[in-house]
């Protein structure tokens, strides 16, 4: 395996990792304020996506803009679970959902 080849499986391990993260921080929201099954759950899950993201470091220059843009999508919607705002909480769940999709498109067109 090459290093580029390298990279770029550590590249899709991370999308699937962010895609695990936050498909389990869906379910748990959907228990909202359920004592230790709820956001109690939904909110590690969103930072394990965001250490995932810091974990990889430098991403490629060309999905540099899909990276920013979910990086964004995940603060905000992690935000609107802090705040406890159910009803921006389901837009910033649609919109974080979009930027997982346009980021692994990104990849996999590289």
């Amino acid at each position: 395996m090459t290093n580029g080849e390298g990279k770029k499986a550590l590249l899709w391990a991370a999308v699937t990792d962010l895609d695990l993260q936050i498909y389990k921080a869906t379910v748990y929201k959907l228990r909202w304020d359920s004592p230790g099954v709820g956001l109690d759950m939904a909110l590690p899950a969103l930072e394990e996506a965001r250490l995932t993201l810091e974990e990889v470091g430098e991403w490629p220059e060309a999905i540099s803009g899909e990276v920013g843009f979910f990086r964004f999508a995940l603060s905000e919607y992690t935000h609107s679970l802090e705040i406890r705002d159910h009803t921006t909480a389901s837009g910033q769940q649609t919109a974080l959902l979009m930027a997982l999709a346009k980021l692994r498109a990104a990849l996999r067109a590289l």
